[in-house]
């Protein structure tokens, strides 16, 4: 098969361009209260890593949180769907997908009790793959095109790495009088 026979014509559906519709309706759909940096990017991490952000509402206490959540969703797209307007593979494909993601990590903030501190951070990329990497308010989120070639079938997936932290009263201080 000829190399121009498997390299794709992204019109509209580049991964970054997935990438920041995928966070827009991510965040759209998240329920939860995220407390967390939302102004903070963080550099590629690997799952268990723990990272330090700012707790909601001050300026001076670190929370540590350790990326121990990866959720992700991805589904088969055709050649159509690869040349359909972003609007529509949204509609179609994207909003679903967000759906499942935001309720896995509305589930997880839940769990995690009142005030929990929120944190996500992009997974590596790799070299020449068809992926990207975006951050909106504190989450992170990748997408990926890789082909199936057993199946022939083209896989675009999204993926969130991110940790939840309980809540921790503060150490009581001579100022607070506790």
């Amino acid at each position: 098969m000829p190399d121009s026979a498997l390299r794709l014509e992204f019109k509209h559906v580049a991964p970054d361009a997935v990438a920041r519709r995928c966070l827009i309706l991510l965040r759209e759909a998240i329920k939860q209260p995220l407390n967390g940096d939302p102004f903070t990017q963080f550099a590629p991490q690997k799952p268990g890593n723990t990272i330090l952000i700012g707790a909601a509402g001050t300026t001076d206490q670190v929370v540590p949180v350790t990326l121990d959540k990866y959720e992700d969703v991805a589904f088969a797209v055709t050649n159509d769907d690869l040349q359909l307007p972003l609007k529509e593979l949204s509609d179609q494909h994207l909003v679903p997908a967000m759906t499942v993601l935001a309720r896995k990590i509305d589930r997880s903030i839940v769990d995690a009790g009142p005030g929990a501190h929120f944190a996500s951070a992009p997974t590596e990329l790799h070299e020449g793959a068809l992926e990207a990497a975006e951050t909106l308010d504190g989450i992170s989120l990748c997408a990926r095109y890789a082909y199936d070639l057993s199946a022939r079938l083209m896989i675009l997936s999204m993926d969130v790495l991110y940790g939840v932290a309980p809540d921790v009263a503060p150490e009581p201080t001579a100022e607070t009088g506790a």
